[in-house]
């Protein structure tokens, strides 16, 4: 939550940063070089990306909403954990 744009792998986070918007993604070597090399020139870039990067993880990753959502999640395992037995028998 620093607002400062990541070059990541394409390999583990292409879904979670947008090339271009949250992030700068990258297929080797040489294009981390030259998207790294893009963000040290391009100081507007920069603040853009890590802006919307900023952003992109209140909106989508708010702790809240995780816990939430895995809460739920729990909920309904432990829900089908009590209820399939008895619906098993029958």
């Amino acid at each position: 939550a620093l607002k400062i744009p990541c070059v990541v792998s394409n390999v583990l986070y292409s879904d979670y940063v947008k090339d271009g918007v949250t992030g700068l993604v990258c297929k080797d070597l040489s294009e981390f070089d030259s998207k790294l090399q893009f963000l040290i020139d391009h100081a507007d870039a920069r603040r853009d990306i890590g802006n919307a990067a900023y952003e992109d993880v209140k909106i989508n990753y708010d702790l809240k909403k995780i816990v939430d959502i895995y809460d739920k999640a729990f909920k309904k395992l432990m829900f089908q954990n009590i209820i399939l037995p008895q619906e098993v028998k029958r």
